[in-house]
């Protein structure tokens, strides 16, 4: 009876100097911030006192972090370094660019935080904004603090920056292939399309991204209950959640979910509804915030510089701002083409048909997919999890219209955990990254390092590789066994 304790207590005993180590590196990183280090260049604190609550809510942080790592079993005393080393690295580059002010954050986020500052928290009760409660409540939270709100946001996303990492670590330990924990741990932390999203640009994609690769964990591990919540929380945060939604067909296909599991994403769901409802917003009001997000904004192009299909189609005319400069560019000198033509538009009288018209186009599409796949279940085995998991990220934001730049965030995830399950195909996520950092530059910078075009053909190339490896797997399995589904394990140590 006392076996298992004594075990554990043997354990962390061994991994005593872990913790040392944590806490001195979070020490000396505290005398740094102290002596002149990062948060002291840092303009937007009212007094010293604020400065110093901010260093120690750093601090904290990367505490949590590195006591995260120092309890992970299989690690080398080498490799527990390197990766406390990163995570110390990937915190002082986001603090250095918590001064920058993105245009969502003036324009929105902090005009809200403004109104709770103002109203309260009493002020959930009415439609702020158009993100949905559970991330209201947080600004409602910041509004408290003395502390610059910007600082305050871009923290809180930061920290599920780490999250993220640390998730996308243990899947990949646990799942894929242990000697790759730590090399996605920092590629994480390290790619620029998520340092820039929440240190630079104040977004949260981190945060459902988080939940969604948490809930593929416990898909994986057979916690299907757990699985249908951590959905539910990251769709309480982002309605690009729906990008994800495919692999609950799938897998209710392998019976990994049965539909009894619907519960607890809506019982999740419906709690987080509770403090609204409490300070008085009407139900309703609280379950529509997305249809009126979807519906009643961005109406005057197809896309918002994501890298998808609508890349192709000519936008709603723009003043002095040709759709393809660079195909004018490449014309101009050699007078070989009307330039003119790069200046085709749409009106905004016709944009608002054709919106609708692509959303209804993209949904027979992805039914039209979804039914192909359906037909041939029985030789989907569960092992293409990480091929579907991928393909749906990275296909659904790609032919629906109103995209944005961020929304293929969750794709670059997925297909990370994809070009590491096969290693061959470790340039899908390059192009995918690629892709969505180009689709940064436009709003961030004002300006396009790589055509938007070439963008999006970068994704449609990834997505036309993963597809392949679905449709050659399914006709192998079809020709080997025609009147049976041969599955295999989704952890199967075999390479593509």
């Amino acid at each position: 009876m006392n076996s298992i304790p004594s075990r554990a207590s043997r354990a962390l005993q061994g991994r005593a100097w872990r913790f040392v180590f944590a806490a001195a590196l979070t020490a000396l990183y505290l005398l740094a911030c102290m002596a002149g280090g990062p948060i002291a260049s840092l303009t937007r604190f009212a007094c010293e006192g604020d400065r110093a609550a901010f260093t120690c809510l750093t601090g904290a942080l990367l505490l949590a972090v590195l006591l995260a790592l120092a309890l992970r079993r299989r690690m080398t005393p080498a490799a527990f370094l390197v990766a406390c080393l990163g995570a110390v690295a990937a915190l002082l580059l986001r603090l250095h660019m918590f001064d920058q002010v993105s245009a969502d954050y003036a324009s929105f986020l902090e005009r809200w935080v403004d109104t709770f500052r103002e109203g309260g928290f009493g002020m959930i009760r009415e439609e702020i904004g158009d993100y949905n409660l559970p991330y209201l409540y947080i600004l409602a939270l910041i509004a408290k603090s003395p502390i610059s709100d910007l600082y305050l946001i871009k923290l809180v996303s930061v920290a599920f920056d780490f999250a993220l990492a640390l998730m996308m670590m243990e899947t990949v330990h646990r799942f894929i292939d242990e000697r790759a924990s730590l090399p996605v741990f920092l590629v994480v932390l390290a790619l620029p399309t998520v340092w820039w999203n929440s240190a630079y640009w104040a977004q949260c994609d981190a945060l459902y991204v988080f939940f969604i690769v948490a809930c593929l964990y416990a898909l994986l591990a057979g916690r299907p209950v757990v699985s249908a919540s951590l959905l539910s929380l990251a769709f309480c945060f982002k309605l690009q959640t729906i990008f994800f939604f495919p692999m609950v067909l799938f897998g209710l296909l392998h019976k990994k979910y049965r539909w009894r599991h619907a519960l607890a994403f809506a019982g999740t769901y419906l709690l987080t509804l509770v403090p609204a409802l409490l300070a008085g917003r009407s139900l309703l009001s609280a379950l529509t915030i997305y249809v009126n997000q979807s519906l009643g904004q961005y109406s005057d192009r197809l896309t918002y510089n994501a890298a998808s299909i609508y890349q192709f189609f000519p936008q709603v005319e723009l003043a002095n701002a040709p759709q393809w400069p660079w195909v004018s560019a490449l014309f101009d000198e050699h007078q070989t083409m009307d330039v003119s033509l790069t200046r085709w538009y749409f009106t905004l009288d016709t944009m608002w048909w054709l919106q609708n018209t692509t959303l209804i186009a993209a949904a027979v599409i992805v039914l039209a997919v979804l039914f192909f796949l359906w037909k041939r279940r029985r030789f989907l085995g569960f092992d293409q999890v990480w091929r579907m998991a991928a393909f749906s990220a990275l296909f659904v934001p790609l032919v629906l219209p109103k995209m944005h730049d961020r929304y293929f965030y969750m794709a670059d995830m997925l297909c990370l955990l994809y070009g590491v399950r096969y290693p061959r195909r470790a340039f899908v996520p390059m192009l995918v990254i690629g892709a969505s950092f180009a689709s940064y530059m436009p709003f961030l910078t004002r300006a396009r390092g790589v055509p938007m075009i070439v963008a999006s053909m970068m994704n449609i190339a990834a997505l036309a590789f993963i597809a392949r490896d679905i449709l050659t797997e399914l006709r192998a399995r079809q020709a080997a066994c025609p009147d049976a589904p041969c599955a295999q394990e989704a952890f199967a140590p075999e390479r593509v």
